[in-house]
């Protein structure tokens, strides 16, 4: 991500500022600028609650990001207006590297629901509606399920911007050529994917060099959604570093990717001892082998290829 500065006294901003510490300037983030500006049209979440601190640019009363909510949590049950807040954060951090790759948003809407009696709540995309289980807003809850199933790393921002690869997995399966090249990397596609699902469920598979994480072995759709999203970790932590100088590269858009992996290479590993130095968990407690690598690549070449070559399709719902 890049690094933000008041558009008025020069001091550090961050994405989630909403004034400026130093000088106590208004601010909101501009996403067609990539910046922060003083305030003029803010989003009509900004208040009461501090939800969101992105301008308005289109004329409505709602930023980009929150117009695409559908479902928000029930605001009258406690505890729900921290968990929205940190929900819209981590959306907005998935919406930030999209809107860098200049990527479609066309169709794409989210729902923030609890489970109850009616609604399962289970955290998926379907059709361009992309459903998270607010309960995964709550740290304890999600460390207690990052432990029952056996992972690495679940984050809220995981979790978007896996979904947001099944979202735009039409990029691939409309373009012949590139969906002939995903199944030689990732498998069929065609396979059916609750057997897929309830084979990976009731015998987890042991991790394979061939997958960048155990649930990428479920169906070649969760794959390329793992793919995607630790894509999408690489270029913005990758970015971060450049800008406040932990490393010489500096990540531009679109990236050259194998600069960035070899960057990514390096980087990874010692922001890993620097967690460890601190008695925390990796930063990134995984391993990129070369099978892992090209896909990585084929990732990369779909993200930045021409959005004219390919038309997005919704109808298409794996979680």
């Amino acid at each position: 991500m890049r690094r933000f500065f008041c558009p008025n006294c020069g001091n550090e901003l961050f994405f989630t500022s909403f004034n400026c510490v130093a000088c106590g300037l208004a601010v909101g983030y501009q996403p067609s600028s990539f910046s922060f500006k003083p305030v003029e049209v803010a989003c009509q979440n900004r208040l009461p609650h501090s939800v969101c601190n992105w301008q308005v640019e289109n004329g409505n009363c709602l930023c980009l990001a929150c117009s695409l909510n559908q479902v928000i949590p029930d605001l009258s049950l406690a505890g729900n207006i921290r968990k929205w807040n940190r929900l819209e954060d981590a959306k907005r951090r998935m919406l930030y590297s999209c809107l860098r790759f200049g990527l479609e948003l066309d169709g794409l809407s989210f729902r923030f629901v609890a489970r109850t009696a009616d609604e399962p709540a289970i955290t998926g995309h379907q059709r361009g509606v992309i459903t998270i289980n607010i309960g995964e807003a709550d740290p304890a809850q999600r460390e207690a399920t990052r432990e029952q199933m056996q992972e690495r790393y679940r984050t809220l921002v995981g979790h978007f911007r896996h979904e947001i690869g099944h979202f735009y997995w039409s990029r691939v399966e409309h373009n012949q050529a590139l969906l002939a090249e995903f199944r030689d990397l990732f498998g069929d596609e065609r396979q059916d994917y609750q057997s897929s699902l309830d084979q990976h469920y009731s015998s987890r598979a042991p991790e394979s060099d061939d997958h960048i994480s155990v649930y990428a072995g479920a169906h070649p759709w969760e794959d390329w959604a793992e793919t995607f999203a630790h894509y999408l970790h690489l270029c913005d932590v990758l970015e971060t570093s450049g800008e406040f100088g932990l490393t010489e590269h500096r990540l531009s858009y679109p990236p050259d990717f194998d600069s960035a992996l070899a960057a990514w290479t390096g980087l990874s590993v010692a922001l890993n001892e620097v967690n460890r130095s601190m008695g925390l968990q990796d930063l990134y407690p995984f391993v990129l082998s070369p099978t892992v690598n090209e896909k990585l690549r084929f990732v990369h070449r779909v993200l930045n290829c021409d959005p004219s070559l390919v038309q997005l399709q919704l109808d298409f719902n794996p979680s």
